[in-house]
């Protein structure tokens, strides 16, 4: 088991979501030390904190110029770069480093020929795809205590999966789900966009990926192989997740719902069905999926809500929940305390 003198390096530092993670290493108990990689000459040798004055307690910590080469014999590397980056270094990050955490899509999706529909190109090594493991501890836990390789979720599909699991897993689904996605402006990330402006995302609220065409919802399909209808919606705020599925029951079930999802949550450190409303404020700097079942009267129907931190459970934390898994640690390390600044 690694620990403490684990070599870790974390490529895309100066990402929004780069910098959680970096926050969550920093206050993680088995984590003595790790390395901060940007592909930007610019950053070369400046402090993270510089950048990021609310990481101060990281004083002195230093950004390092990325290259593949410079990783060789990390123990662990985590990959926070935009989608396509990892596909191309990927065959060579294989040959040098012991374990990879990818927090980009690239190797999320097994079927070729959904990726190149959902992401609209074709993918570099998709011949590397089958040696990820899928980073949804809730369902693949003892896959990936034995992975060398994770491609974790994407924000919309964690909330979406495990609000939905319970059901799909015991074939109680009838028909499409029907859901609704809310997502604050830091689902983006800091890409130069006039679409997430202050001044044009503020007091408004919109749709967008009306066509059902989300890249998230390959996964969801994937991992829920049932059909789905699911539209998301910009909301402005900083960050959260809020998720409604709209979903028939079979005929026959005559069973507790709830009983259902209890379940199939019994002692999950992350998960917190709840018999209130849900807010994204119950979620904020955890690693917390908190989910609400509620069933409508008279009928087959049940909505069911299900709320994230999208930097922390839809990236970042469940990223680190994967390492923990993987390395051996206590699963819920450096994830149970987490606030917003070190």
């Amino acid at each position: 088991m690694y620990k403490y003198t684990m070599k870790l390096g974390l490529v895309g530092a100066t990402g929004l979501t780069g910098v959680e993670l970096t926050r969550l290493f920093y206050s993680h108990p088995y984590i003595e030390d790790f390395d901060l990689f940007s592909s930007s000459e610019g950053n070369d040798g400046i402090e993270i904190a510089d950048l990021y004055p609310h990481l101060k307690a990281l004083k002195g910590k230093k950004l390092k110029l990325f290259s593949p080469e410079v990783l060789k014999n990390y123990d662990f590397v985590f990959l926070a770069t935009p989608h396509g980056v990892s596909q191309e270094i990927m065959p060579q990050l294989i040959t040098n480093v012991g374990k990879i955490i990818d927090l980009s899509a690239d190797f999320r999706i097994k079927d070729h020929n959904q990726y190149s529909y959902y992401y609209g190109k074709e993918h570099k090594c998709f011949e590397l795809v089958n040696q990820f493991s899928y980073g949804l501890p809730e369902i693949y836990r003892e896959e990936i205590k034995l992975a060398k390789y994770i491609a974790v979720p994407g924000c919309y599909s964690t909330a979406v999966i495990l609000a939905l699991y319970p059901l799909a897993r015991n074939n109680l689904v009838e028909g499409p789900a029907f859901i609704n996605g809310l997502s604050g402006v830091s689902g983006a990330g800091l890409k130069l966009d006039s679409s997430y402006l202050f001044s044009v995302v503020n007091e408004g609220l919109k749709p967008y990926s009306i066509k059902n065409n989300h890249r998230h919802i390959a996964e969801m399909t994937q991992e829920l192989k049932i059909p789905l209808v699911f539209c998301p919606h910009l909301i402005p705020m900083t960050r959260g997740i809020l998720i409604s599925c709209y979903v028939a029951l079979k005929e026959g079930f005559k069973d507790s719902v709830i009983d259902v999802f209890k379940n199939a949550y019994l002692n999950e450190p992350f998960i917190k069905l709840v018999d209130k409303e849900v807010s994204t404020k119950d979620v904020l700097y955890t690693n917390n999926c908190m989910i609400n079942v509620s069933l409508v009267e008279s009928s087959k129907f049940i909505i069911i809500f299900s709320v994230i931190d999208n930097l922390i459970k839809g990236a970042a934390g469940q990223a680190l929940q994967c390492f923990n898994l993987m390395a051996g640690f206590k699963e819920e390390a450096g994830l149970l305390e987490v606030g917003p600044w070190p």
